[in-house]
């Protein structure tokens, strides 16, 4: 299994414009950096060459038989054409074991837990915390509670079908297919940093007042 990140040249993470290289990390006994692939890249690229980029990342990922790919932020013409290349995105300010163990226990839903580790039971859907359709829901513990399900599996059926005003995720990294779905779906959505984790705040596309459509 190996993941990707966008790095500079301090071996730091960076965004999709910053970024001179791809770092690869493969998983073994821990996440282990073994290579880098040369990329050129600049603030100011125009649409085709930010497609022509993207186009080149996305092979050399796939070439190293890999799909994920990991940045501060990966949004607009690269979120697009990455995306339409098949490639699945993370955003995380920095880089670490635990980061790329969420990422794959998210993913490839193999979360492994120590045999004495007391695991709480909570919902693995969101859950009303106040009137007027206020929702909060904790990925990470929802995750370790319920490790038969995706986060696709415990978001999309309340996304698609519950009536609600705001629902506030906290999670160590964004689900790289929750962007897409809020902008397909005429959602809005604020990402907020907090004790090194997520908050995450969606809301309907006319509730941004947090008044109840």
């Amino acid at each position: 299994m190996r993941f990707f990140v966008l790095t500079d040249g301090s071996n730091g993470i960076t965004d999709f414009f910053h970024a001179i290289k791809l770092t690869m990390y493969e998983k073994k006994e821990i996440w282990d950096k073994v290579g880098d692939v040369s990329i050129s890249s600049c603030d100011s690229m125009t649409r085709q060459q930010v497609e022509h980029l993207a186009e080149e990342i996305s092979k050399s990922i796939r070439e190293h038989d890999s799909e994920v790919l990991i940045g501060t932020a990966i949004i607009g013409l690269p979120y697009h054409f990455l995306n339409r290349n098949g490639i699945i995105l993370c955003e995380s300010n920095e880089i670490s074991q635990r980061l790329f163990e969420e990422i794959y226990e998210d993913f490839y839903n193999n979360i492994a837990t120590e045999e004495n580790e007391e695991i709480e039971q909570i919902s693995p859907y969101p859950v009303c915390i106040a009137e007027d359709g206020f929702y909060f829901f904790d990925f990470d513990k929802a995750m370790k509670a319920h490790p038969n399900l995706s986060s696709k599996k415990m978001l999309i059926p309340f996304l698609d079908g519950e009536l609600y005003t705001s629902l506030l995720i906290r999670c160590s990294h964004i689900m790289p297919w929750l962007d897409a779905y809020v902008q397909q779906h005429g959602l809005s959505m604020e990402v907020k940093r907090e004790d090194d984790v997520y908050v995450v705040d969606i809301m309907h596309g006319l509730c941004k007042e947090r008044i109840l459509c």
